[in-house]
Parts: structure tokens; sequence; C-alpha cells
């Protein structure tokens, strides 16, 4: 068996080993959730791994776009350490006891600040251009259809587009949105 559908994964089942309060943020490993219910210890209940909610924070201040990581120690979000909890959606002054976060789907981690090859404005741009290059080749140009090589077109297609792929991924990660493996 390869995989079987669960769930959509807005929400994940867990079962805390102590009792959860309603707004809580749960973290298992580098899984991260928001309690919207109580859950009591050793019960089967769920964590949104989506959406946007204020978190509590310290006196640091934020900046839309911002990696926002949650400090489990202080039960407070904070600039740096900790697992990254997702990005702020709003400016966020020091003096404001929250922050306003989306979340990253559950996938949490130390996160990174980019990665190599291109600075953050080349990366920025990367994914529009990458999707508007995919041509296939082996439908538009001579290809499969029209009496071309269709072996060489699909495989020109298939390379193309593992390089945009490839080209969104190393965006995504330069903006700390995935995590590098």
């Amino acid at each position: 068996m390869k995989a079987t559908y669960v769930q959509r994964g807005e929400y994940i089942d867990i079962v805390p080993e102590t009792d959860v309060s309603a707004g809580d943020i749960v973290v298992r490993g580098r899984l991260v959730g928001v309690s919207k219910l109580d859950i009591k210890a050793g019960t089967l209940g769920a964590v949104a791994t989506t959406g946007v909610y204020d978190v509590a924070k310290g006196d640091t201040a934020f900046a839309a776009g911002d990696k926002v990581y949650w400090n489990a120690a202080e039960g407070k979000a904070a600039a740096e350490g900790g697992v990254l909890l997702g990005l702020c959606v709003q400016d966020a002054e020091a003096s404001l006891p929250t922050v306003r976060v989306i979340l990253r789907g559950g996938c949490g981690g130390a996160g990174n600040a980019g990665s190599a090859g291109g600075t953050a404005g080349e990366a920025q741009s990367a994914p529009a251009a990458a999707i508007s290059d995919v041509v296939l080749r082996s439908v538009t140009e001579g290809g499969a259809w029209s009496g071309g090589d269709a072996n060489a077109n699909l495989v020109a297609d298939l390379t193309g587009i593992r390089d945009a792929v490839n080209s969104v991924l190393s965006a995504l990660r330069a903006r700390g949105i995935l995590e590098d493996e």
C-alpha cells in the first residue's frame, strides 16, 4: 500500500498526555496546532493546523511576513528559537500583547533564513517565472499528437516541469514557507 487518504489536514487528531485548554498551542516534534476546544488528557481531540490566530507575545515587534516562533517554555510567540509557528500577517508593535499569525499547516520546525542560490528578490519572482516557463512540447510543438518525436518531447516536458517545480520549491524555502530537508 502506498497511501490511503485520511483527512484534509486543517485539523489533526491528537491524544494529549496532559489536559489541553481551548487556545493552547500544541507541539508534537515539529507538528504545530491550536486547540479550539478543551481536550482531557488521554482522550481523542483535534487541533487546528491552519488558520490565522492572535498569539500572545512578549515585547518583540513583528512586521507582516516575519517568521513567528513558539517558545513553549515562556508560552509566547518569539522572533527566534523554538518551533516555527507561522508568519506574521499584520504588523505588531512591541507594546501590543499579541501578534497575528497564519499557521504553517502544521509543518513547524526550526525554519531557515533562506537557501543557497539567489537573493530574496530573485526568490520572490521565481514561482511566477517558473510556472509561466512550463511548456508542454509533446502537445504544442509538433509533439505526440502531431507526428513529432513523442519520447524526446515527453522527456523535455518532464525536465522542464521538474526544473519549474524545483524553482518554486527553492523560492518557498527562501521565504521560510518550506524548510530544507
